[in-house]
């Protein structure tokens, strides 16, 4: 633990461009051309140091609503209850018993309340406006996230027997605007607790890949192909248009699809593909420079809300 935190001390306090460098030898066991990339990998580090506007506001949980209800429709959206600059007692006794509370600019910030008679309200309060006051764009050198305004969004919770809903993140690919993307899904299990995941094609059969040390799925009906497969593709097409590469997320919940988050540098660059090579193969697909355009990303997401 020592050597770790001394590692971990050390990279904090270097610049930020050998920080990427240091980071991704230490994932990849290469040296990072970022200015130059080709692979998967190393398009992603491109992105984290040098962001489009457009990742900024795409990956506000509260500012993509607009655009995924400009582009597929707002019945895709989890309901909303209310966005707030902070959380506090008031705000808690006016929601129902259960839903879910996140803050827009980063990634795990989110907490699941299945009952808040069960809660203690004082520990939550004091949690996720903690979470506000977190830099998240420091944590992995992603910069399009210090451009996101901390709020708090609450939703409704999309539960079933008191657990939450699949999540099928799906990865798309799009060499230009006129070639058909290359699509993958990465389906979760045990978000909150025993991570798994498994890999599958546009057509449910196995990825010929997998990422390096992921506990694979066991649980037979994740396994399973969603009843609306056709639909959450036709989502994600039209969500990551303007992108060379965008992953959508997706939740399953009573066999309908619902929007969950757009992300533009997964794991900050740092997945690991078995076989290597699909790290390669993956920069080919991955449209380069970036493609955008979609009417200008449906005009600058709205004059930014």
């Amino acid at each position: 633990m020592k050597v770790k935190y001394l590692a971990k001390m050390i990279l904090s306090n270097c610049p930020q461009w050998l920080r990427y460098h240091l980071r991704y030898v230490r994932a990849h066991k290469q040296i990072l051309n970022i200015n130059n990339p080709k692979k998967f990998s190393e398009k992603i580090y491109n992105r984290m140091r040098s962001p489009k506007i457009e990742f900024s506001r795409l990956s506000d949980k509260f500012l993509v609503r607009d655009y995924v209800a400009k582009i597929i429709g707002d019945k895709y959206l989890v309901p909303l209850y209310t966005c707030r600059s902070k959380l506090d007692l008031n705000i808690i006794q006016d929601l129902p018993e259960s839903f879910v509370v996140k803050a827009t600019h980063g990634a795990g910030f989110v907490k699941i309340v299945k009952n808040k008679k069960e809660e203690n309200l004082s520990n939550l309060i004091e949690e996720v406006n903690g979470w506000l006051s977190k830099d998240f764009s420091k944590v992995g050198d992603e910069l399009h996230y210090r451009n996101i305004e901390p709020k708090i969004v609450i939703e409704k919770a999309l539960l079933k027997n008191g657990n939450p809903p699949a999540d099928y993140k799906i990865h798309v690919f799009r060499k230009s605007r006129h070639d058909e993307p290359y699509i993958f899904f990465q389906v979760i299990g045990g978000r909150f607790d025993d991570i798994q995941q498994s890999f599958f094609l546009e057509d449910w059969t196995p990825a010929p890949f997998t990422r390096k040390s992921a506990k694979s799925i066991q649980d037979p009906e994740l396994l399973e192909k969603p009843n609306c497969i056709d639909e959450m593709i036709d989502i994600a097409k039209r969500l990551s248009e303007p992108f060379g590469y965008c992953r959508v997320d997706l939740y399953v919940f009573d066999d309908a699809p619902y929007f969950g988050e757009m992300t533009f540098t997964p794991f900050c660059g740092n997945y690991v593909f078995e076989p290597k090579k699909w790290d390669s193969i993956l920069g080919e697909y991955f449209g380069w420079p970036e493609l955008l355009e979609k009417n200008e990303v449906v005009t600058k997401i709205s004059k930014n809300n």
